[in-house]
């Protein structure tokens, strides 16, 4: 995993061919970071929470990004960047359509149940366990 990876430790700049049974540094960062990418896995314990029937997500969406996608983690709230102008609720139904994409939910159990003219909403997410969603937007963070 570590392998070409420069790190520096200490005074030292060094070319990680560690393997994960060594110690140092290699098992700190194998043992700090997800398999995936490097990067650490987000917190999404904050933005999920448990709702009678399914989960609730805390959002922060940007319309009029240049691609639809869900960002990341930010603060407490999932950051969705949508396409869609924020009008008419064409943000709204696009945040409610990538959701069910993602979370692999059709898109009747995906609703906005807080801040329809806000950027801070709140989404229901109907047939899928906490764990489940975070899971699968784990796959999904951009």
């Amino acid at each position: 995993m570590c392998c070409g990876v420069r790190k520096a430790w200490g005074s030292r700049v060094f070319l990680e061919t560690r393997t994960f049974a060594d110690s140092g540094p290699a098992w700190w960062f194998a043992s700090h970071v997800d398999y995936n990418g490097g990067m650490p896995a987000p917190d999404l314990t904050t933005v999920i929470s448990a709702i009678p029937g399914g989960v609730s997500m805390r959002l922060k969406v940007v319309p009029g990004a240049s691609r639809s996608r869900i960002v990341g983690v930010l603060g407490d709230r999932l950051k969705v960047a949508v396409a869609a102008p924020p009008e008419g609720g064409k943000a709204n139904e696009a945040v409610c359509e990538l959701l069910a994409q993602a979370l692999g939910v059709p898109r009747r159990d995906v609703a906005i149940t807080e801040g329809p003219s806000r950027a801070q909403k709140t989404a229901s997410i109907t047939a899928i366990s906490p764990i489940d969603a975070a899971a699968r937007l784990v796959d999904c963070i951009a």
